[in-house]
C-alpha cells in the first residue's frame, strides 16, 4: 500500500470515529487532514454519512455541517442549484 493511500485510510478512520462520537472540533481538523492527503469532499462526506448507522442521524448531520464549514474555509464549497 502506498503512503498516500495509507494516509487517506488513517484520516478516514479518524473522521469516522470523531463523527460518531460527535467531537466536532477534532472532526474539523481531521476533515482538513483527509482533504490534504487527497480525499475528495465526496469521499469525506460519504464516511460521515455512513456513521448514521453507528451514531445516529443527529451526529451525522452535525458532522456534515462541520465538513461544510471546512469546505467553506478552504474556498471549496459551492451551493448547488
Amino acid at each position: 500500500m502506498n503512503m498516500q493511500r495509507r494516509e487517506f485510510l488513517l484520516a478516514s478512520t479518524a473522521v469516522a470515529a470523531l463523527a460518531v462520537r460527535d467531537f466536532q472540533d477534532e472532526l474539523r481538523m481531521h476533515c482538513h487532514a483527509a482533504l490534504n492527503v487527497g480525499a475528495t469532499k465526496d469521499e469525506v462526506a460519504e464516511v460521515i454519512f455512513q456513521m448514521a448507522t453507528y451514531g445516529g442521524v443527529p451526529c451525522m448531520v452535525e458532522g456534515l455541517k462541520t465538513l461544510k464549514k471546512v469546505l467553506e474555509e478552504r474556498g471549496e464549497w459551492k451551493e448547488e442549484k
